[in-house]
Parts: structure tokens; sequence; C-alpha cells
């Protein structure tokens, strides 16, 4: 059976990370302590001790001598385990090995919890109250989120439609379409914009663009024409 003054460094441990899963191993009068079942050192001590003056956890090396008495930090104020840092040996002047245990009735084992007790501590009310909370949340954004796409995906099934229909209305004839007359623009510049260097600019120009362009038109749709004439002749 664990001691008092291990229970208390257990109670102490669990409380500043009770995600520790802190226990002792008790061997032939002595003890080490465990951290999620690992040993925090290889060496047993007398006993642990929380050392309220340092805020260290310390394996008890001597029995008290006048009131004092020997140990090594094993558990720094953090809850940090030392093993593997440099040894430091302090003196513990509130240790008592005669303190009486409060749970005197606990059976003595290898372990000061349960074998079949859970690795890790059970969670609080509170912690359970915001784990649901968060749920909660989560559940609220994806219900919102898969909203918000149905919506989408139904306005865009119904303007689809409504785009069509317009596309329809406003898309001019092909019959309204005249290709020479188009052409006759192009070249002679009537799409350019008023700055541009190739727009003529006089009365002169213009006439001189717009005979050139017609001509040029002409050319080029009746050596189409005739080309067109000549390959169908020619496959006929």
């Amino acid at each position: 059976m664990s001691s008092a003054s291990t229970e208390e460094a257990l109670s102490h441990l669990n409380k500043i990370k009770p995600l520790g899963a802190w226990s002792a191993e008790i061997k032939g009068g002595t003890v080490r302590l465990l951290r999620r079942r690992v040993p925090t050192t290889d060496n047993f001590f007398l006993d642990l001790h929380y050392d309220p003056t340092s805020g260290c956890v310390v394996g008890i090396l001597s029995k008290p001598n006048i009131g004092r008495a020997q140990g090594q930090v094993i558990v720094d104020k953090d809850g940090q385990p030392t093993a593997g840092s440099k040894v430091q040996i302090v003196v513990c002047s509130s240790y008592d090995p005669n303190k009486k245990s409060l749970n005197s009735s606990t059976p003595t084992n290898a372990s000061s919890r349960s074998p079949d007790a859970p690795l890790f501590p059970t969670l609080s009310e509170e912690d359970n109250k915001k784990l649901l909370l968060y749920g909660l949340y989560a559940v609220v954004v994806a219900t919102i989120l898969k909203m918000l796409l149905q919506s989408l995906f139904m306005i865009s099934l119904l303007l689809l439609p409504c785009v069509y229909l317009y596309a329809i209305q406003t898309c001019p004839a092909e019959n309204s379409f005249d290709a020479k007359k188009e052409l006759r623009r192009v070249l002679r510049g009537h799409h350019l914009p008023e700055n541009h260097e190739a727009k003529p600019k006089s009365w002169l120009d213009k006439t001189i663009a717009r005979v050139g362009a017609a001509v040029t038109t002409e050319l080029a749709t009746g050596l189409g024409y005739e080309i067109s004439m000549m390959v169908r002749f020619v496959c006929c």
C-alpha cells in the first residue's frame, strides 16, 4: 500500500497534469513514479513526496534526520519529468514518513492505480460540456454550408433557362449579318478608336479608305467565289 506522502504527490501531479496518468510502482518497500505506465526513473526511492517549497515532486533518498530528508527531483514544478537532465538533490523539511494515509483501506498492489483503470483519466463534466458545445457548433456550421450549397444549386437551375431565353432574344438573326459590309468596315478602319494612328482623319483619307476597302472586298469575295466554283467543277 502506498504511503500518504506518495498519495499526496500523485494527487498533486494529477491535478496539474491530469493527462499524465500518474501512478506509483511499489516493490519491496520502495517506490518509483510512473507516467502512463512508464517509469520516470530507473531507480526506486524510499518514498515519493511533494515539496511545497520548490513545487517539485521528489523521490526520498534517506530517512529524515532532524526533521530533514534528502530527495531527488523527479518532476519539476511545471509537471515535467526531469529524466535525462542533471540530477538535482534537495533537502525536504516537510517530509513526514509517519503521516497517516487517507486511503488506508486500499489493498496493496504494484501500482496505486487499478490495472483495469483507463490509461487516461476521465474527462470532467465541464470538459464534456465543452466537447458537446464544440460538436454542436460543428453540426450547425455543416448544416448551414449544406443549405447554402443547395440554395446556390437551385438558383443556378432557375437562372439557366432565363439566360438561355435572354440569349435567344438578344442574339441577331443570321440573315442580318452582311459579310461584305462588315469586311469593308474593318478594312476602312471603322471600328478603330479615334486616336488610333491608322484611322482616317480627313475627308480625303476616309474616301480613299472606303474605295480601297470596297475594291479589296470585291476582289476577295470574287476570288473566293471563283475558287469555290473551280473546286466544285474539278470535283464533279
